[in-house]
């Protein structure tokens, strides 16, 4: 009886208070109180200009969750659009006179008196659906008088400058509902996985439920307390004539359906979602993180999936080359006696992509077995261990182990993969690389990895457009490209005999060799960069002349400072990034077109309307008079205007017998592997700088090019051979496997500025047709142009080639 005593006064306390708010008990002091409080509310006109907190999304192209950014989980609901059972289950649960009265609901109030002390606890509320939003936007939820009687104040002035419409909609879309989910739209996502109005009778009742108290009638934490609560609404709907009987029982019957849905990111692409967060912030600003844009990137979510697994692959694949490095940490077992103290040791070393710590218990004869953090005991066969010799160096393994034993010792700490239904013994490669893919003919990202893994500790380091590396060959196609212009033909004959640069004012002398460390006689180009012979890069820089092939290679987007002043940028002394190199070999790809990658498709706000349209650099040979125009801005889509139009920066003619030329490579030439994918339009080059540090392949057809590029984050060696055929073209073949799944081929179609003439394929000369000629290429009237003469003498470099060049062949 005490306790019911202590519960009433508690209860007639706020009825008091809220007639005080209202000034029904009338004392002079009170009365100044709620003069000083009237002064003291928040300026009404805020309520209107207030922006729901959205999060920031970004998706990929086909519309699949990428990341989200935003402490609130939200998704904005219009009134109008509220599904009419919702609208009913809430004035049920919450405030059913809510259209009566004018903020403060007396006869509300009286009721919840009575019914609390009916039932010995609160079990009611005289809370307003407005006097909530009061408290939701304005106030804190502190437990004090003057806040009640604040809250009760303001709720009489919104009253006075909202409809009940727009209170309401700040009420579905404000309240807090558990899971981080505030507002309706975003708790059906969270606990059903579903829009609001794919919704049932049963579940709108459930949501209207977690208003009074989201945590402990939550359906996830307590579903007895949350049926409970259901059912009491439910009863409210009936008792009110919202829904009829037989609705009433069916949703009675109904089981809890909730269950944990809060939106998970789809695709699984932190190197794009942190590239474009970036570009957001830096547009926007740190207020981007709750305005709600919506981000539709470029990016193709099979594509993706694809540069991420077969990098991965390939990186893991070089590290089994190079031999087992061994445990990551090795333990006493007797130290780790129980459960925990094992499950603890373990959770101490870091899950990176796929491979899973986990603690060798025992080792037998045809396996070991192993626990997971997880406390799950597997078994490590011994067909997934014979990979483990032990690393020496990165030219050299130790013996090949005969049994488990020779691998790993009890205590140890390793790595392991799961393949199909089986593990597999692994370690995580310390040789990092970056993957990225563009559409040739307007830049549109496609994919982009920028490394092994983003969650470990330097993983966040997007090597595909932060790493600026060396190009080795990857050059050459660009320098070929100038020879062309200058003159050259690609069945002219070039000497590739042995070149000695020296710089008179360091006394360096330079003696480039090619990657066999043969020499060769004379070659034609095309057989030259097909074989990616150095000394006839070298020997075509010079003839060209430094300064102006330098001014030639900016033509596709190169930095003027990324390149040495001397002979040495022949071999790819340079630096750049797998981002610009790849969108420089998009040019040999759409005809000769300079694009702009980008990785924004379009920016949609909070309610759906497209504000922003990536600003793309399209290919369009036909646009030379007129500009390229779409449909306006009525749909969302941008026009395009002369601005965006792909400038041209090399010729058709020169641009379609450097496609010629880099199909070679793949036919013959460094890049045979890729025949593997039975494509005739694959078109690419290798690269490998000094000392094996850097491995490059970038190649494309008529529709996409791809740069890989594979190599410690501190400059190293690679090891011997690990050339870019080797560790970077196997990365670019399964990746294109998939990205170019169902592409048709591009037939390559010769522009009237160059002709073809039979020729011998050793000499370049003119022939008729047999088994050593080939049809070759050329620009029309070049044919009758003089060859330049190449003698193979020493030559003597000037200040401007005052570099230390590779003394390695690159490849």
């Amino acid at each position: 009886m005490f306790k019911h005593s202590k519960l009433i006064l508690r209860i007639f306390g706020r009825f008091i208070l809220t007639l005080v708010a209202l000034g029904l008990v009338s004392v002079t002091g009170l009365t100044l109180w709620a003069l000083v409080l009237t002064s003291e509310l928040p300026d009404i006109a805020a309520i209107q200009d207030l922006k729901l907190k959205v999060p920031l999304r970004i998706y990929s192209s086909d519309g699949l969750l990428i990341a989200e950014y935003g402490e609130e989980r939200r998704v904005p609901v219009r009134i109008e659009d509220a599904p009419p059972l919702l609208i009913k289950a809430v004035l049920a649960a919450e405030d059913d006179r809510y259209y009566e009265h004018t903020g403060i609901d007396l006869q509300g109030i009286a009721r919840a008196f009575l019914a609390n002390i009916q039932a010995g606890s609160t079990v009611q509320g005289a809370s307003t659906i407005t006097m909530q939003v009061a408290r939701n936007y304005f106030l804190s939820r502190e437990r004090t008088y003057k806040r009640k009687a604040t809250e009760a104040l303001l709720a009489l002035n919104i009253e006075r400058h909202l409809t009940k419409d727009e209170i309401l909609e700040l009420y579905i879309n404000k309240i807090f509902l558990g899971q981080r989910a505030y507002g309706f739209g975003a708790a059906a996502k969270a606990y059903y996985g579903k829009p609001l109005d794919e919704l049932d009778l049963a579940q709108y009742a459930m949501l209207a439920a977690l208003p009074k108290a989201p945590s402990s009638v939550n359906p996830l934490r307590n579903p007895e307390a949350a049926r409970q609560r259901r059912d009491y609404v439910l009863g409210r709907m009936k008792n009110l004539d919202y829904i009829a009987a037989e609705e009433y029982r069916l949703a009675l019957e109904q089981p809890l359906t909730a269950a944990n849905r809060v939106a998970k990111v789809e695709l699984v692409a932190p190197y794009v979602a942190e590239f474009v967060r970036q570009q957001i912030i830096d547009q926007y600003g740190e207020s981007a993180y709750e305005d709600g844009y919506q981000i539709y990137t470029t990016v193709d979510s099979d594509s993706q999936i694809a540069a991420r697994n077969s990098l991965r692959k390939g990186l893991v694949a070089y590290d089994r080359r190079h031999g087992y490095r061994g445990a990551v940490r090795s333990w006493d077992l007797d130290q780790l006696a129980t459960e925990e103290l094992k499950q603890a040791a373990i959770s101490k070393v870091p899950r990176i992509a796929n491979h899973v710590p986990m603690l060798v218990l025992d080792v037998q004869d045809e396996y070991a077995t192993a626990l997971t953090e997880d406390g799950e005991t597997i078994d490590l066969h011994w067909e997934g261990m014979q990979w483990a010799r032990p690393f020496v160096s990165p030219n050299r393994r130790g013996p090949e182990p005969k049994k488990p034993a020779d691998v790993v010792t009890p205590g140890d700490i390793v790595y392991a993969v799961h393949n199909e239904d089986s593990w597999s013994l692994s370690q995580v490669p310390l040789v990092e690389g970056a993957l990225v893919a563009i559409d040739v003919n307007d830049g549109a990202i496609r994919a982009l990895q920028g490394g092994m893994d983003y969650f470990s500790n330097d993983g966040k380091f997007n090597r595909a457009t932060q790493a600026s590396r060396q190009l080795g060959s990857n050059i050459k196609p660009f320098i070929y490209s100038a020879a062309i212009d200058y003159g050259f033909t690609t069945a002219d004959m070039v000497s590739a005999a042995p070149v000695v640069v020296e710089d008179d004012s360091s006394g360096i002398v330079w003696r480039p060799r090619n990657y066999s460390g043969r020499f060769f006689g004379e070659l034609p180009l095309r057989q030259a960069l097909s074989k990616s012979v150095n000394l006839v890069s070298v020997r075509l820089v010079r003839e060209i002349g430094i300064n102006e092939t330098i001014d030639y290679l900016t033509r596709f987007g190169f930095d003027e400072s990324a390149f040495p002043k001397g002979l040495s940028l022949a071999l790819g002394s340079s630096q750049t990034t797998p981002l610009k190199v790849v969108s420089g070999y998009a040019t040999f790809a759409n005809g000769g077109y300079l694009i702009e990658p980008y990785i924004i498709d379009y920016i949609k706000d909070r309610f759906g309307k497209v504000i922003y349209q990536g600003r793309r650099t399209q290919v369009c040979p036909s646009c030379l008079e007129e500009p390229l125009l779409t449909n306006g801005s009525d749909n969302g889509q941008s026009d395009f205007t002369h601005s965006n139009i792909a400038p041209r920066v090399i010729s058709s003619g020169n641009a379609y017998i450097m496609n010629n030329l880099l199909r070679e490579v793949v036919q013959s030439g460094t890049a045979r592997r890729a025949q593997a994918l039975g494509r005739t339009d694959l078109a690419g080059k290798t690269g490998t700088t000094n000392n094996f540090e850097d491995a490059w392949f970038s190649g494309f057809n008529g529709s996409l090019a791809a740069t890989v590029w594979v190599g410690f984050d501190a400059p190293d060696h690679l090891g011997q051979n690990e050339s870019g055929a080797r560790a970077a073209l196997p990365i670019w073949i399964e990746f294109m496997e998939t990205a170019l799944e169902g592409v048709p081929e591009h037939d390559l179609l010769a522009p009237d500025n160059v002709i073809t003439t039979i020729v011998n394929r050793n000499t370049g000369e003119p022939a008729a047709e047999g088994p050593d000629t080939i049809q070759e290429v050329f620009l029309f009237g070049t044919r009758e142009v003089a060859q330049p003469s190449l003698p193979a003498v020493e030559v003597t470099a000037d200040q401007n080639d005052s570099v230390q060049p590779p003394n390695e062949d690159i490849f």
